[in-house]
């Protein structure tokens, strides 16, 4: 099959056509799951004129697109990433402003709003002079400053900004309002060196910081951007995350952790449900960024995730609604090899009495071979032999150790419930593969496929 067809995925949303990126505001508004996104939709690449587009879902997995959000208005040059907030019957979007002043710096964004009282139709914009907030403090020297992450406290509002300091590193600055109109700057929350690589290596721009309340703990997710050594790649690195200590004003970060493995995943956002669970999503980059040749759209979203706190630590799982929508069981035949459709969940369970040997799954579309492979060491994703992913097993053996993959036509996402995080890969498209457990020795893995 031709990397030039596409096979639309499933269960993960891509626009009918255009560019689209970072997902933001998922709200339950008006009996409905909203999702916004970055979009330029007569563009299958990124351009900075970045509109929002707008789907919706009753159950976070089958998003429906709708009809464009908002655009830049005749004062902006781009509409970029934020959040939306339901406020009683208002819908407000808080968004990074491009202004159109000759030589603005666009990474001196201002923030701005759009309202709507009900029918997602008409907006109520505001005016350039008329900003939330008009770039960032002229005391603090940012080579950044976006991506405005907003949520209730109490009686008002806060919110966190990404930025960089220069010659520092990241840093999330916080701001504080009563009614969503005026707002105070309280200070940076949060910074951390780019020289600094333990744990975690945070790099010198936080992008799209979402600080989330998780059953009483607070975790910070960042979306790590920086130049990489090679120049060739992109400046878009991984998500990273760590638990730690807020009081209000300041965030005391723990220990630094990578969340997200592979190229694909970025621009996490996070959202609560009606009954307080906490949940990411994520946009899914093409290969190298860009879409294959002749199509219609470019970038998918990922599946939604929920998170929680154990034991002091993090857990991820596949939001629970994905279980209503991938529900035929397929049992692994003797001979170790089955035929499965292009969207299915394959689920593999380690017994963690005994030190175990490398056991291996192939996954064959007839285009690409998808290897799977877990030993003592590490857990591996290759693609045609090529090493895409690697995880060392004491991320992700222990007690109860399962691997939770699913493949969706040609996106890849796995979890493991050790220690949290997300394997994410773009594949050639494909609508069947041939499964192969051949090493799968039941005395020591299980494996359970769902279609």
């Amino acid at each position: 099959m031709s990397r030039e067809i596409r096979v639309r995925p499933e269960y993960h949303f891509t626009v009918k056509n255009g560019w689209t990126n970072d997902p933001h505001g998922i709200v339950f508004y008006k009996e409905k799951y909203h999702m916004f996104f970055q979009y330029c939709p007569k563009s299958i690449t990124h351009q900075f004129e970045v509109s929002w587009g707008r789907a919706t879902s009753d159950d976070l997995i089958i998003w429906h697109e709708e009809p464009l959000a908002i655009a830049p208005t005749i004062e902006e040059i781009g509409c970029w990433s934020g959040s939306a907030v339901v406020d009683g019957e208002k819908l407000i979007l808080i968004y990074t402003q491009i202004p159109k002043i000759p030589d603005h710096d666009y990474n001196q964004a201002f923030i701005s709003s759009a309202t709507t009282y009900g029918d997602l139709q008409v907006w109520e914009r505001r005016s350039l002079k008329n900003a939330l907030i008009a770039g960032p403090p002229p005391d603090l020297d940012l080579v950044a400053f976006r991506d405005p992450y907003v949520w209730r406290d109490g009686s008002g509002w806060k919110t966190v900004i990404g930025a960089g300091v220069r010659d520092y590193g990241g840093a999330m600055l916080q701001y504080s309002s009563a009614d969503l109109e005026e707002w105070r700057y309280d200070g940076i929350a949060a910074k951390r060196s780019s020289e600094d690589h333990e744990g975690a290596w945070t790099a010198r721009i936080w992008e799209c910081p979402q600080l989330v309340n998780i059953e009483g703990s607070w975790a910070l997710f960042i979306s790590v951007c920086d130049d990489p050594p090679n120049k060739e790649e992109s400046h878009l690195q991984y998500i990273a995350y760590t638990i730690g200590e807020y009081d209000g004003r300041e965030f005391i970060p723990g220990e630094w952790n990578q969340y997200s493995y592979g190229k694909t995943i970025y621009a996490t956002t996070a959202f609560k449900e009606n009954d307080g669970s906490q949940n990411l999503l994520s946009w899914m980059r093409e290969t190298n960024n860009g879409a294959p040749k002749g199509s219609p759209w470019a970038s998918a979203m990922s599946l939604p995730l929920r998170i929680s706190i154990e034991d002091g630590s993090l857990v991820t799982r596949f939001h629970p609604n994905l279980d209503s929508v991938i529900t035929t069981m397929i049992e692994v035949p003797e001979s170790k090899l089955a035929q499965l459709p292009g969207a299915f969940r394959l689920q593999l369970w380690i017994c963690p009495d005994h030190e175990i040997s490398e056991r291996t799954i192939s996954l064959d579309s007839g285009t690409e071979i998808v290897r799977l492979a877990i030993d003592s060491n590490s857990f591996e994703i290759s693609i045609n032999e090529l090493l895409a992913v690697r995880i060392e097993s004491k991320r992700v053996l222990g007690t109860g150790s399962s691997i939770d993959l699913v493949i969706d036509n040609e996106t890849l996402e796995s979890l493991w419930n050790k220690n949290p995080g997300i394997a994410a890969l773009r594949l050639a498209p494909s609508n069947q593969w041939t499964a192969n457990f051949e090493s799968i020795t039941m005395d020591c893995c299980s494996v359970s496929v769902t279609t």
